[in-house]
């Protein structure tokens, strides 16, 4: 890990290979090492290391929820919402495991469904603002307008990168808003308005 925060991708491979050929197996290893490879692009590799890992560990949900995101990188939305589920299953507040399915759900179209799941992101987790924006982007797909303005009126207050999403988050909705000045944008997303 810290060759890898320090950007020696290659170092941390290594180490990392060794890592997950210890004996006995040190699952971690196999999660750390398939969020790298994830990072880094390297799908095929980063599903062999995750599916390796479950073999030895196949109840790890931090595993089954990489292995939920690689999947749907794949294109493969019902294995993907599988092993969310999965993960859930034992981990019922897993966020990362919360927020993949709610994502998938959100692109299959069960904005209801997927709104559940970051209300329930929020509860665990109230500063997520990646749900938050995400639930008042459901709320605005169902047709809960106001409901859904406060929410991405919340996020939107937090920094710069959190605005810049919440604007682009409504204009691509389908109830959405488009802009065409910023200082528009601005003043309806402001907390004055909610």
């Amino acid at each position: 890990m810290a060759y890898q925060q320090a950007g020696n991708d290659d170092d941390a491979i290594d180490q990392l290979e060794r890592a997950i050929s210890r004996s006995p197996p040190f699952p971690p290893a196999f999660l750390v090492y398939g969020s790298l490879l994830t990072f880094l692009d390297q799908r095929d590799k980063a599903l062999e290391i995750v599916k390796r890992g479950l073999a030895i560990a196949p109840n790890f949900p931090d595993l089954l929820s990489l292995l939920g995101d690689n999947l749907m990188m794949r294109g493969d939305a019902a294995g993907g919402r599988n092993a969310y589920n999965e993960a859930l299953k034992y981990a019922p507040t897993h966020g990362d495991a919360l927020f993949g399915l709610a994502r998938a759900l959100q692109n299959d179209g069960d904005f209801a469904g997927a709104a559940a799941l970051f209300r329930r992101i929020l509860t665990v987790q109230p500063g997520d603002n990646a749900a938050r924006i995400g639930l008042g982007v459901c709320l605005l797909e169902i047709g809960n307008s106001e409901a859904g303005y406060h929410e991405l009126r919340h996020a939107a207050g937090r920094d710069a990168q959190a605005y810049a999403e919440v604007v682009s988050a409504v204009s691509m909705a389908r109830t959405g808003r488009f802009w065409l000045r910023a200082s528009q944008a601005r003043r309806f997303l402001s907390d004055k308005n909610t």
